[in-house]
């Protein structure tokens, strides 16, 4: 699996929300954009 490698690497930059919200998406986010769905997870990162 492709995220897989991705998840690894925000893990290693301390990006613990992030990798999360990727290896377990929310069905409800696809229905966002790229854009807003990646402003989401920073801003639950930031939030953490």
């Amino acid at each position: 699996m492709l995220n897989n490698p991705t998840v690894e690497k925000l893990k290693s930059l301390k990006l613990k929300v992030m990798a999360e919200m990727v290896s377990d998406p929310d069905v409800h986010l696809r229905e966002l954009s790229f854009e807003d769905r990646l402003g989401l997870m920073v801003e639950r990162e930031v939030s953490a």
